[in-house]
């Protein structure tokens, strides 16, 4: 029988961390039998963060990293290292290694970065063109992680032939050939960096339904997430008073009952750098009803009875 061949993956649970915020990484050893783990950082010069063996994980700073080992899985084992309240100086190569045999696996590690103004080329406004001889316009955007999505736009008409788009060193450069033509004149052409996708939202643990039934006095509480740079932030309007909270409402009544909106919103600046509010929205219906007490129900039927 030959050797088995033994695997380290090192994976995170999002693409780039929030800044003060938490990320994960996932060590998964394809091998059998427990294995001894360590975590490292750093490039030339490795710097050891923790460690899981048989019988303990430990960490060289409890309020900065947590590791927990998951040895439950048949084939392989997992273990979880998450970094808190990540900064930029926490940006680095990372490192899972099992002792017994020296395998290992890393990743690159480093945080979001907002998109904050995109430039056209050329700048001058109103440019003159000739009919049916194609003109290049280019847009660079500010460094922004993950990538920018540049689209273009023909006063509202958006445009998608002719674009070639390159990221490098965290900046996206967006070309567009564009055939001018007779009808085009005194028209604008713009460029775009990505706004909020159609927000993804979820209640009781399940995507939001197009009727949610909620009997009076308890809770609605909404998850939502959607794709974007700048990172959306979330909104909604209904029927009744609004909450304190956003997406929750900790005591419904008979009077929210109809239709709750809720919106992905990100403030982003276009090429003629005039900050705008992009907004992708989703509604469900919301249902409340009355909750009947036992002791009102048994007074109307003795009522009846009577």
């Amino acid at each position: 029988m030959g050797l088995m061949e033994r695997t380290v993956l090192l994976t995170t649970d999002k693409q780039y961390a929030t800044l003060y915020g938490q990320i994960t990484l996932t060590c998964s050893v394809d091998m059998d039998g427990a294995n001894d783990v360590n975590f490292k950082r750093g490039s030339s010069k490795l710097f050891q963060l923790g460690s899981c063996d048989i019988f303990e994980c430990q960490t060289v700073n409890t309020t900065k990293y947590r590791i927990l080992k998951n040895t439950q899985t048949k084939k392989f084992d997992l273990v979880n290292l998450t970094i808190n309240d990540f900064r930029e100086t926490d940006s680095d190569n990372y490192h899972c290694e099992v002792v017994n045999n020296g395998d290992s696996g890393s990743i690159f590690l480093t945080y979001t970065v907002e998109l904050s103004s995109l430039a056209l080329e050329p700048s001058t406004d109103p440019i003159s063109v000739i009919e049916n001889l194609n003109q290049p316009f280019m847009c660079v955007t500010s460094v922004s992680r993950p990538e920018a999505v540049v689209k273009w736009y023909l006063d509202d008409e958006q445009l998608t032939s002719g674009i070639v788009t390159v990221t490098s060193q965290d900046s996206t450069t967006s070309t567009l050939v564009y055939t001018p033509e007779q009808q085009h004149q005194g028209r604008k052409i713009s460029c775009w960096g990505n706004g909020p996708s159609v927000p993804t939202c979820t209640y009781e643990g399940s995507v939001v339904p197009s009727l949610i039934k909620v009997r009076e006095g308890l809770e609605v509480r909404l998850n939502c997430s959607s794709d974007g740079n700048p990172t959306p932030t979330f909104s909604w309007s209904h029927p009744g008073e609004s909450p304190q909270s956003p997406l929750v409402l900790s005591n419904v009544r008979r009077t929210h009952s109809g239709v709750f909106n809720m919106t992905a919103s990100s403030y982003i600046v276009p090429s003629y750098q005039h900050t705008v509010n992009s907004s992708n929205s989703v509604i469900t219906t919301v249902e409340i009803h009355q909750i009947i007490r036992a002791a009102a129900l048994d007074q109307q039927i003795s009522q009846r009875v009577a």
